[in-house]
């Protein structure tokens, strides 16, 4: 079995995205024989973070695929994967586990946190302990916290706290971007889903619901969603072309400033 997933690359930094070099040698693996004449498995987590060149590279094994070889490809983001990767796989939609569940699973392999904080994590990562587990240890509850608090400035929004913000994911760890970057695509998705159902979900915490609620009644659905796919577009670019970071953060959230002007 191989996975195929980020790692760091040779100076010890943590890649923005899965280089075309390890789908090759997931390709080699593919087509040698196993020694057991067993299964040969490879699992790609996640698919939308692999680069153009890699996602190609990935294509031509889905579209000639070897003998007795099964491929996983785990993906978050559906919208950001290429369309012909999308339709030469089944889907198997994975159903979430209940709060009280990745509650009590955070809290027996996270002591340290709290009540509350094993609550806010379940439901940012949406029924997923792995995704929890995740967050907690890059510290996205703090960024998610911080970035309700920015979004709360709306609809002038404090510059001088999104700069900061900006600088906090573009100059710490590259990992900082892509936490934060997603958790203001989660929220926002989030957002475009309430104003079409008119239905709020189980709030990450008690402040969004006034957020959310000073801002859902400004615009329709379709403006919500173009707002999302755009931002979702301009990140999946920044993800491959490598563009400056803190630009990229200060666009996005001004995207959705210059929407509520």
């Amino acid at each position: 079995m191989v996975i195929l997933e980020l790692s760091p690359d040779e100076k010890g930094k943590m890649r923005t995205a899965i280089p075309v070099d390890e789908v090759r040698k997931v390709v080699g693996f593919s087509h040698k024989t196993s020694l057991e004449g067993g299964w040969r498995v490879v699992i790609v987590d996640a698919v939308e973070e692999m680069n153009r060149n890699a996602a190609n590279a990935l294509l031509k094994v889905l579209e000639e695929p070897p003998e007795k070889t099964v491929l996983l490809l785990i993906c978050h983001l559906p919208g950001q994967i290429l369309q012909t990767i999308h339709s030469r796989c089944c889907h198997l939609p994975l159903s979430v586990l209940k709060e009280d569940t990745v509650v009590s699973c955070l809290k027996e392999q996270a002591p340290e946190i709290s009540d509350e904080d094993a609550i806010q994590l379940s439901r940012l990562a949406e029924g997923s302990i792995g995704k929890a587990l995740d967050l907690w240890g890059q510290g996205g509850l703090d960024l998610y916290r911080e970035m309700i608090l920015l979004l709360e400035t709306l609809p002038n929004m404090d510059m001088v706290r999104l700069y900061a913000f900006a600088d906090k994911l573009s100059v710490s760890d590259p990992q900082a971007f892509k936490t934060g970057m997603e958790l203001f695509l989660w929220w926002l998705a989030r957002l475009t889903k309430i104003s079409g159902q008119g239905t709020f979900p189980e709030l990450v915490i008690p402040e969004e619901h006034k957020l959310i609620s000073s801002l859902i009644g400004r615009h329709g659905l379709a403006q919500w969603l173009g707002l999302w796919e755009k931002c979702s577009t301009n990140y999946a670019r920044a993800t491959h072309a490598n563009l400056d970071k803190k630009q990229v953060v200060v666009t996005t959230f001004t995207e959705l400033q210059t929407l509520l002007s």
